[in-house]
């Protein structure tokens, strides 16, 4: 019988949940850009990057331009954008919103449907990203024949430092901090699991037990992005 397995790590603020794993930071390459000369004597460069920081591409805007007012050569540019190439490896890049993709939305809803069960979402209040992804996980868990507890996706507060991820509550006692426990696939939890780790979600996913949670119920708490 496969099943999930975690560790419990105590977290401030939100009783003894517990942790998985956390995600892996995205970083700028330099390979993001590319320049381009072309024309006699390479007379015409131009600089081509996809999705660079905003305030490395307005450095580059002003280098350029000043290079044209003061008329400088295009070695003088070259030299000046090479400085620039090297500081991009080093800048972290803010990750996407976390959403479940349209065409991956049928997949879910078809996993999800293998079992259904009552479940409740929601979201960390004043958070735009997480309410976006809290609301695409109750649609799919509604398309999927679950009962939702509440109408609509619900906000919550958190007193202290909040944590990051995603929080999954099932029933079960509760096991102390450093205590792997595993969670069926064939439980509801174990279905939403299996959804989760389809969408490549479960390095942000969190974990408890509580003897007060239905069996037949699973709650899922959508805290803040995880940072880079």
């Amino acid at each position: 019988m496969k099943t999930f397995a975690f560790f419990a790590l105590g977290l401030v603020g939100l009783g003894t949940p517990v942790a998985f794993s956390q995600s892996r930071p995205v970083v700028q390459q330099a390979g993001d850009c590319s320049v381009n000369i072309t024309g006699n004597n390479n007379t015409t460069a131009s600089l081509v990057c996809n999705g660079i920081d905003q305030k490395l591409a307005q450095q580059i805007r002003e280098i350029v331009s000043s290079s044209r007012k003061d008329g400088k050569t295009l070695q003088d540019i070259s030299q000046k954008l090479d400085l620039v190439l090297q500081q991009i490896g080093n800048i972290p890049q803010k990750l996407p919103p976390r959403r479940i993709p349209p065409d991956k939305r049928d997949e879910i809803v078809a996993l999800l449907g293998r079992r259904p069960a009552k479940a409740s979402v929601v979201a960390i209040a004043d958070n735009a990203e997480a309410f976006d992804l809290a609301q695409d996980l109750y649609d799919v868990l509604k398309a999927a024949g679950w009962t939702m507890v509440d109408e609509t996706v619900s906000v919550f507060m958190v007193v202290g430092r909040p944590e990051r991820g995603m929080m999954i509550k099932v029933h079960g006692e509760t096991v102390p901090p450093g205590v792997p426990f595993q969670i069926p696939n064939e439980s509801p939890g174990g279905t939403l699991l299996q959804g989760l780790q389809v969408l490549n979600m479960m390095p942000q996913v969190n974990a408890q037990r509580y003897p007060d949670m239905p069996e037949n119920e699973v709650r899922i708490e959508v805290l803040g992005q995880p940072e880079n």
